[in-house]
């Protein structure tokens, strides 16, 4: 069973009329919201794998474009050295790290893109020992204003890469 997770409920409109067999439930929006909320999904559901999907912000340099999509291999917090790997590769798209950031355009070191609640995910995910990954759809280059963000064609282009998942 795939357990698909989105930080808002904006987000999780991409599965409305996906007649397959999975759930999908709101982690909340942030580090603080996802890292409470996780627990208790994750006890409700229980064992299959779980993918945090949603939109991000990638990094001018990295060379990835509004409406791309990626799969994130490896997560960190802003400011720390350490990060945390998924226990799998669930697609063939690109394969990006990621930093979970509580406000935008910070220092990235390796990361290609950032979100708001990709670490807590996969520390509770690592913590269950169940297996996780992360889909994200890029809305907008990080030092752009919001009002240049495309928040509509990463929400089509996340829908379309979550439906092969499904056929798949």
């Amino acid at each position: 069973m795939i357990h698909f997770l989105f930080a808002t409920e904006m987000e999780s409109k991409v599965l409305d009329g996906v007649k397959e067999k999975f759930t999908l439930d709101i982690c909340g929006w942030g580090i603080d919201e996802c890292r409470r909320n996780i627990p208790s999904i994750i006890e409700k559901y229980g064992q299959g794998v779980y993918v945090l999907s949603g939109i991000a912000g990638a990094y001018p340099e990295s060379g990835i474009k509004k409406g791309d999509v990626v799969e994130v291999i490896t997560e960190s917090y802003e400011g720390e050295s350490s990060s945390i790997n998924s226990s799998i590769q669930l697609t063939t798209l690109p394969k990006v790290e990621s930093m979970t950031v509580k406000s935008c355009n910070r220092p990235h070191g390796k990361a290609k893109i950032e979100n708001m609640e990709g670490a807590p995910f996969f520390e509770q995910c690592a913590t269950y020992g169940f297996s996780f990954t992360e889909i994200r759809a890029v809305s907008n280059i990080t030092n752009e204003p919001r009002e240049n963000w495309d928040i509509d064609t990463a929400l089509k282009k996340l829908k379309e890469n979550l439906k092969n998942i499904l056929d798949e």
